[in-house]
């Protein structure tokens, strides 16, 4: 899920700043593109910073019993 829903983050950046690029350059500047791209990394980057205390517990590890673990699986497939 994780993986697909990077890469079609991804490849709808990759379509639309073309297509957002030539008429952002058109009205403003010539450098307006990539002080957009600029502005975007770093309100992406202060994202990351705020959210890292949420981040950080996907790589930490769980330690459930045998029974615990198959409660939480039940409770997903439930869902």
């Amino acid at each position: 899920m994780a993986s697909s829903a990077y890469s079609g983050v991804r490849f709808l950046g990759g379509a639309i700043a073309p297509a957002l690029a030539g008429p952002l350059a058109a009205a403003t500047t010539a450098g307006a593109p990539y002080l957009l791209a600029a502005l975007t990394l770093v309100l992406s980057m202060a994202m990351l910073a705020i959210g890292r205390r949420h981040l950080s517990a996907v790589g930490r590890q769980h330690h459930l019993s045998a029974t615990e673990e198959a409660e939480a699986i039940t409770a997903g497939d439930e869902v």
